[in-house]
């Protein structure tokens, strides 16, 4: 028996780089101090904070399908937000996004009902404000951050793109989704706490690496076994 696989939510493209956009510009706005975003040799983070919050804004809905049970997305930001707190310097706003998030993470499973996208897109704002604003300039925690999202956009792409994806039950997507979150992890406790850009950036691009390799066995299992058949 095929799982059903929810429908991704029509909402139009110019849309939701747009929303992208706001959240990314939010986000610099309240950090551009803090993080001396205006600098010349902060630049690229600044680029990166918009490129990664368009990015997301057009991800989300497929995020949303791929992880539509309650609970399931805001417990994966949750997530991204603990891979931020293991690396930044400055953590005594991220106890407040945290009991937020927890809140909705409640109500969530309390009510079985999952949240409107409106609240993933300001999850989100809030997630990477807490990382950018946190980061105080320091480029491993910058990129710390940024990879932080790396289990929502892995398993939004592979849901959109990988047409096994579709055929696998929840439980697989929420793994695939784990698959990422642990790899933001271990980012945040390795290379995004040495000095300078380069180990962070390192360990990014292997974590990202194996968790693509383990996510795409896992999907191939999954779709390979009889209660995944078409």
């Amino acid at each position: 028996m095929t799982p059903v696989v929810p429908d991704v939510l029509v909402v139009p493209h110019r849309l939701r780089w747009l929303v992208g956009a706001a959240i990314g510009a939010v986000v610099a706005w309240q950090s551009w101090d803090a993080s001396s975003l205006g600098e010349p040799n902060r630049r690229w983070a600044l680029i990166a904070v918009l490129v990664l919050a368009v990015g997301i804004g057009e991800l989300l809905p497929d995020a949303c399908a791929a992880l539509a049970d309650p609970g399931r997305l805001t417990g994966v930001l949750v997530v991204s937000l603990a891979a931020i707190y293991g690396c930044v310097p400055e953590t005594d706003h991220i106890s407040d996004v945290a009991l937020i998030m927890v809140a909705g993470l409640v109500v969530e499973l309390v009510s079985r009902r999952t949240m409107p996208i409106a609240w993933f897109a300001a999850c989100t704002g809030l997630v990477m404000w807490a990382g950018i604003y946190g980061a105080t300039g320091r480029e491993r925690a910058i990129v710390g951050t940024l990879f932080a999202f790396w289990p929502v956009v892995l398993v939004a792409a592979a849901f959109r793109m990988v047409p096994r994806m579709r055929r696998t039950s929840p439980t697989i997507r929420l793994t695939v989704a784990g698959v990422g979150g642990m790899a933001s992890l271990v980012v945040s406790r390795t290379g995004a706490l040495q000095y300078g850009i380069r180990p962070a950036a390192v360990a990014a691009a292997i974590a990202a690496a194996a968790s693509i390799v383990a996510a795409a066995i896992l999907v191939r299992i999954a779709s390979t076994e009889p209660s995944g058949r078409p």
